[in-house]
Protein backbone atom coordinates (compact mmCIF):
# COMPACT_ATOMS: atom_id res chain seq x y z
CA UNK A 1 0.00 0.00 0.00
CA UNK A 2 1.55 3.32 -0.97
CA UNK A 3 -0.07 7.14 0.61
CA UNK A 4 -0.70 10.13 -1.53
CA UNK A 5 0.13 13.19 0.07
CA UNK A 6 -1.26 16.97 0.46
CA UNK A 7 0.36 20.15 0.51
CA UNK A 8 -0.83 24.11 0.34
CA UNK A 9 1.20 26.47 -1.91
CA UNK A 10 0.63 30.03 -0.49
CA UNK A 11 1.98 33.08 -1.60
CA UNK A 12 4.23 34.38 0.46
CA UNK A 13 5.92 37.72 -0.33
CA UNK A 14 3.43 39.15 -2.24
CA UNK A 15 0.85 38.60 0.17
CA UNK A 16 0.05 42.06 0.96
CA UNK A 17 0.55 43.20 -2.45
CA UNK A 18 -2.26 41.10 -3.31
CA UNK A 19 -3.75 42.14 -0.11
CA UNK A 20 -3.75 45.88 -1.16
CA UNK A 21 -5.26 44.37 -4.63
CA UNK A 22 -1.73 45.46 -6.47
CA UNK A 23 -1.34 42.08 -7.82
CA UNK A 24 -3.97 38.78 -8.20
CA UNK A 25 -3.25 35.21 -6.65
CA UNK A 26 -4.39 34.39 -10.26
CA UNK A 27 -1.52 36.43 -11.90
CA UNK A 28 1.30 35.10 -9.74
CA UNK A 29 0.62 31.49 -10.05
CA UNK A 30 -0.03 31.56 -13.58
CA UNK A 31 3.55 33.04 -14.06
CA UNK A 32 4.85 30.09 -11.78
CA UNK A 33 3.02 27.97 -14.23
CA UNK A 34 4.84 29.59 -16.93
CA UNK A 35 8.10 29.90 -15.32
CA UNK A 36 8.88 26.10 -13.63
CA UNK A 37 11.40 24.14 -15.57
CA UNK A 38 13.70 20.90 -15.74
CA UNK A 39 17.01 23.05 -16.13
CA UNK A 40 17.09 25.22 -12.21
CA UNK A 41 18.82 23.41 -9.38
CA UNK A 42 19.39 23.84 -6.02
CA UNK A 43 22.57 21.96 -4.67
CA UNK A 44 22.29 21.16 -1.10
CA UNK A 45 24.75 22.11 2.13
CA UNK A 46 27.14 19.24 3.27
CA UNK A 47 26.93 17.41 0.34
CA UNK A 48 23.86 16.12 -0.20
CA UNK A 49 23.46 16.30 -3.80
CA UNK A 50 21.11 18.51 -5.33
CA UNK A 51 17.50 18.59 -6.06
CA UNK A 52 15.11 19.48 -9.73
CA UNK A 53 12.25 19.23 -11.36
CA UNK A 54 11.94 16.39 -14.23
CA UNK A 55 9.43 14.64 -16.77
CA UNK A 56 7.44 18.36 -16.33
CA UNK A 57 3.87 18.97 -17.64
CA UNK A 58 2.11 22.35 -17.52
CA UNK A 59 -1.08 23.82 -18.81
CA UNK A 60 -1.86 27.76 -17.71
CA UNK A 61 -5.67 26.81 -19.28
CA UNK A 62 -5.99 23.51 -17.02
CA UNK A 63 -4.22 25.23 -14.13
CA UNK A 64 -1.64 22.22 -13.11
CA UNK A 65 2.01 21.37 -12.91
CA UNK A 66 2.72 17.53 -12.72
CA UNK A 67 5.99 15.61 -12.54
CA UNK A 68 8.84 14.94 -10.50
CA UNK A 69 10.68 16.14 -8.08
CA UNK A 70 14.39 13.99 -8.01
CA UNK A 71 16.90 14.36 -4.94
CA UNK A 72 20.61 13.55 -7.10
CA UNK A 73 23.26 12.05 -4.17
CA UNK A 74 26.92 12.75 -4.81
CA UNK A 75 27.67 9.97 -1.94
CA UNK A 76 30.17 7.52 -2.17
CA UNK A 77 28.62 3.95 -2.49
CA UNK A 78 29.97 0.67 -3.69
CA UNK A 79 27.65 -2.30 -4.77
CA UNK A 80 28.34 -6.13 -3.71
CA UNK A 81 29.29 -8.23 -7.09
CA UNK A 82 27.38 -11.66 -6.37
CA UNK A 83 29.10 -13.13 -9.71
CA UNK A 84 32.95 -11.38 -8.67
CA UNK A 85 32.56 -11.90 -5.09
CA UNK A 86 33.96 -7.94 -4.87
CA UNK A 87 32.62 -4.64 -4.54
CA UNK A 88 32.05 -2.56 -7.55
CA UNK A 89 31.81 1.63 -7.69
CA UNK A 90 27.90 2.86 -8.28
CA UNK A 91 28.52 6.09 -10.63
CA UNK A 92 27.10 9.39 -8.64
CA UNK A 93 24.44 9.90 -11.45
CA UNK A 94 22.86 6.89 -11.04
CA UNK A 95 21.86 7.34 -7.44
CA UNK A 96 18.76 9.19 -6.96
CA UNK A 97 15.24 9.33 -4.88
CA UNK A 98 12.24 10.69 -7.12
CA UNK A 99 8.86 11.65 -5.73
CA UNK A 100 5.66 12.10 -8.36
CA UNK A 101 3.40 14.88 -7.82
CA UNK A 102 0.44 16.11 -9.28
CA UNK A 103 -0.08 20.27 -8.71
CA UNK A 104 -3.89 21.80 -8.78
CA UNK A 105 -2.41 25.40 -9.54
CA UNK A 106 -6.56 26.67 -9.43
CA UNK A 107 -7.16 24.78 -5.74
CA UNK A 108 -3.19 25.79 -4.45
CA UNK A 109 -3.16 22.43 -3.86
CA UNK A 110 -0.17 19.51 -4.52
CA UNK A 111 -1.26 15.63 -4.34
CA UNK A 112 2.14 13.78 -4.36
CA UNK A 113 3.90 10.57 -3.45
CA UNK A 114 7.30 10.37 -1.72
CA UNK A 115 9.65 6.97 -0.98
CA UNK A 116 12.04 5.58 1.76
CA UNK A 117 14.48 8.62 2.60
CA UNK A 118 12.47 10.99 0.87
CA UNK A 119 9.53 11.71 3.54
CA UNK A 120 6.28 13.99 3.43
CA UNK A 121 8.00 17.82 5.18
CA UNK A 122 11.49 17.08 3.34
CA UNK A 123 9.18 16.55 0.05
CA UNK A 124 7.22 20.18 0.92
CA UNK A 125 10.88 21.89 1.52
CA UNK A 126 12.52 21.09 -1.90
CA UNK A 127 9.35 21.82 -3.27
CA UNK A 128 9.15 25.21 -2.01
CA UNK A 129 12.60 26.32 -2.88
CA UNK A 130 12.40 25.04 -6.49
CA UNK A 131 9.17 26.94 -7.13
CA UNK A 132 10.97 29.91 -5.79
CA UNK A 133 14.09 29.24 -7.77
CA UNK A 134 11.78 29.16 -10.77
CA UNK A 135 10.31 32.62 -9.73
CA UNK A 136 11.68 34.95 -7.33
CA UNK A 137 13.18 34.12 -3.65
CA UNK A 138 10.34 33.73 -1.13
CA UNK A 139 7.32 34.43 -3.61
CA UNK A 140 6.03 31.05 -2.43
CA UNK A 141 5.44 29.03 0.74
CA UNK A 142 4.64 25.36 0.71
CA UNK A 143 2.97 23.78 3.67
CA UNK A 144 2.26 20.15 4.62
CA UNK A 145 -1.43 19.22 5.06
CA UNK A 146 -2.08 17.80 8.01
CA UNK A 147 -4.67 15.76 10.15
CA UNK A 148 -5.77 17.73 12.95
CA UNK A 149 -8.03 14.45 14.69
CA UNK A 150 -5.00 12.23 14.17
CA UNK A 151 -2.62 14.88 15.83
CA UNK A 152 -5.47 15.70 18.40
CA UNK A 153 -5.38 12.31 19.37
CA UNK A 154 -1.51 11.97 19.85
CA UNK A 155 -1.29 15.25 21.52
CA UNK A 156 -4.04 14.02 24.39
CA UNK A 157 -2.10 11.17 25.34
CA UNK A 158 0.09 13.15 27.21
CA UNK A 159 -1.14 13.36 31.21
CA UNK A 160 0.52 17.13 31.26
CA UNK A 161 1.13 19.67 28.15
CA UNK A 162 4.47 22.36 29.02
CA UNK A 163 4.49 23.76 25.46
CA UNK A 164 2.36 24.44 22.65
CA UNK A 165 4.09 25.72 19.31
CA UNK A 166 2.19 26.94 16.54
CA UNK A 167 4.02 28.13 13.39
CA UNK A 168 1.22 30.17 10.58
CA UNK A 169 1.81 32.05 7.27
CA UNK A 170 -0.40 34.75 6.18
CA UNK A 171 -3.49 33.55 4.60
CA UNK A 172 -4.51 33.66 1.32
CA UNK A 173 -7.59 36.26 0.30
CA UNK A 174 -11.02 35.33 0.14
CA UNK A 175 -11.08 33.12 3.11
CA UNK A 176 -12.46 35.11 6.34
CA UNK A 177 -13.08 31.68 8.09
CA UNK A 178 -8.89 31.57 8.81
CA UNK A 179 -9.26 34.70 10.29
CA UNK A 180 -10.02 33.39 13.56
CA UNK A 181 -6.55 31.85 14.02
CA UNK A 182 -5.48 35.24 15.27
CA UNK A 183 -5.45 36.43 18.83
CA UNK A 184 -5.43 39.61 16.52
CA UNK A 185 -5.96 38.93 13.36
CA UNK A 186 -4.60 41.95 11.65
CA UNK A 187 -1.66 41.73 13.48
CA UNK A 188 0.63 39.76 11.10
CA UNK A 189 -0.55 41.87 8.17
CA UNK A 190 0.08 45.19 9.69
CA UNK A 191 3.16 44.00 10.93
CA UNK A 192 3.66 42.38 6.88
CA UNK A 193 5.43 39.37 8.61
CA UNK A 194 6.05 36.47 6.09
CA UNK A 195 5.07 34.11 9.06
CA UNK A 196 4.27 34.21 12.58
CA UNK A 197 5.52 31.63 15.74
CA UNK A 198 3.19 31.72 18.74
CA UNK A 199 4.75 29.86 21.68
CA UNK A 200 2.58 28.75 24.95
CA UNK A 201 4.58 27.13 27.78
CA UNK A 202 4.08 26.21 31.39
CA UNK A 203 6.60 26.15 34.26
CA UNK A 204 7.45 23.37 36.60
CA UNK A 205 4.76 24.92 39.41
CA UNK A 206 2.36 24.85 36.90
CA UNK A 207 0.87 21.17 37.87
CA UNK A 208 -2.23 20.76 35.76
CA UNK A 209 -0.24 21.82 32.29
CA UNK A 210 -1.53 23.70 29.56
CA UNK A 211 -4.78 24.01 28.38
CA UNK A 212 -5.63 22.39 25.66
CA UNK A 213 -9.00 22.10 24.95
CA UNK A 214 -9.99 25.94 25.02
CA UNK A 215 -11.66 27.51 21.73
CA UNK A 216 -8.68 29.77 20.89
CA UNK A 217 -6.06 26.49 20.79
CA UNK A 218 -8.86 24.67 19.24
CA UNK A 219 -9.31 27.16 16.15
CA UNK A 220 -5.52 27.21 15.80
CA UNK A 221 -5.63 22.96 15.26
CA UNK A 222 -8.32 23.16 12.89
CA UNK A 223 -5.93 25.01 10.80
CA UNK A 224 -3.38 22.11 10.34
CA UNK A 225 -5.75 20.57 7.57
CA UNK A 226 -5.45 23.90 5.70
CA UNK A 227 -2.35 24.14 5.39
CA UNK A 228 -1.36 27.43 6.60
CA UNK A 229 -0.24 25.83 10.41
CA UNK A 230 2.06 23.54 11.78
CA UNK A 231 2.51 22.91 15.43
CA UNK A 232 4.62 21.00 17.98
CA UNK A 233 3.79 19.72 21.48
CA UNK A 234 5.67 18.82 24.07
CA UNK A 235 4.28 17.15 27.46
CA UNK A 236 4.76 14.78 30.05
CA UNK A 237 3.11 10.65 29.02
CA UNK A 238 1.50 9.45 32.37
CA UNK A 239 4.58 7.09 33.57
CA UNK A 240 6.22 10.62 33.32
CA UNK A 241 8.55 10.11 30.63
CA UNK A 242 8.95 13.37 28.07
CA UNK A 243 7.43 13.24 24.62
CA UNK A 244 6.60 15.25 21.60
CA UNK A 245 4.41 15.37 18.94
CA UNK A 246 5.18 16.98 15.61
CA UNK A 247 2.04 18.04 13.03
CA UNK A 248 4.44 17.79 10.05
CA UNK A 249 6.46 14.03 11.16
CA UNK A 250 3.67 12.68 13.48
CA UNK A 251 -0.17 13.26 11.78
CA UNK A 252 0.40 14.24 7.85
CA UNK A 253 -2.72 14.00 6.25
CA UNK A 254 -2.51 11.08 3.55
CA UNK A 255 -4.92 8.64 1.56
CA UNK A 256 -4.26 4.95 0.80
CA UNK A 257 -3.65 4.56 -3.41
CA UNK A 258 -2.64 0.95 -4.91
CA UNK A 259 1.37 0.78 -4.50
CA UNK A 260 1.67 -0.04 -8.35
CA UNK A 261 0.07 3.48 -8.73
CA UNK A 262 3.04 4.83 -6.61
CA UNK A 263 5.44 6.20 -9.22
CA UNK A 264 3.00 6.59 -12.03
CA UNK A 265 2.55 10.27 -13.55
CA UNK A 266 -0.53 9.25 -14.87
CA UNK A 267 -2.08 7.38 -11.78
CA UNK A 268 -1.07 10.40 -9.20
CA UNK A 269 -2.89 12.78 -11.54
CA UNK A 270 -6.00 10.55 -11.59
CA UNK A 271 -5.69 9.91 -7.56
CA UNK A 272 -5.05 13.73 -6.85
CA UNK A 273 -7.86 15.10 -9.16
CA UNK A 274 -10.63 12.38 -7.76
CA UNK A 275 -9.43 13.18 -3.81
CA UNK A 276 -9.02 16.63 -4.05
CA UNK A 277 -13.07 17.51 -3.29
CA UNK A 278 -12.61 15.43 -0.18
CA UNK A 279 -9.35 17.98 0.49
CA UNK A 280 -11.66 20.99 -0.28
CA UNK A 281 -14.24 19.61 2.12
CA UNK A 282 -12.10 18.79 5.27
CA UNK A 283 -10.76 22.07 4.46
CA UNK A 284 -13.91 24.66 4.16
CA UNK A 285 -16.94 22.47 5.28
CA UNK A 286 -18.47 21.81 1.60
CA UNK A 287 -18.08 20.23 -1.21
CA UNK A 288 -16.49 21.82 -3.60
CA UNK A 289 -18.76 23.32 -6.63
Amino acid sequence: MAYLYFAKVNVNNDIFKVYEGEKSIEEILNRLILSVNTEDNIILPKNRGYIKFITLSTNVEKNFISGRLIRIFEDDIQLYNFEKDDVEELPQDKLARTSTFYFDVQHELIGFTVGKYFGPKQFCDYFEQLINKCTEEGTFNVTLQKDEDSFTERVKRFSKITTIKFRIVPKNPCQKEFNDWYANPASIESVEANQAELTYSANSKNTRGLNFDNAYIQNLIKGLGYGYISSVVSGLMPGGEKGTVSSDKDAPRRFSIPDKDKTSIPDVNKHTKAIIPQVLYKMLGKKDE
